[in-house]
């Protein structure tokens, strides 16, 4: 059973794992359709109000969770 501390550490790996793979591959281009954290889709709606967005709703206020 993971606590708290190990969902963070898992999502804070899957973030840096991320980074990694785009300073690895810089002609790849950047798919901003997928979250960083959780590789699902990330809304077209929230794609449109936030064009910088690299997570889904869920993974950002996890994220910003975690943050704080």
């Amino acid at each position: 059973m993971s606590d708290d501390a190990d969902q963070a550490n898992d999502l804070a790996e899957r973030e840096r794992a991320a980074s990694v793979a785009r300073l690895k591959a810089p002609a790849a281009p950047l798919d901003l359709a997928d979250c960083v954290a959780c590789g699902e889709p990330i809304p077209p709606l929230r794609r449109q109000l936030i064009p910088n967005a690299i997570r889904c709703t869920g993974c950002q206020a996890d994220h910003e969770r975690n943050a704080a």
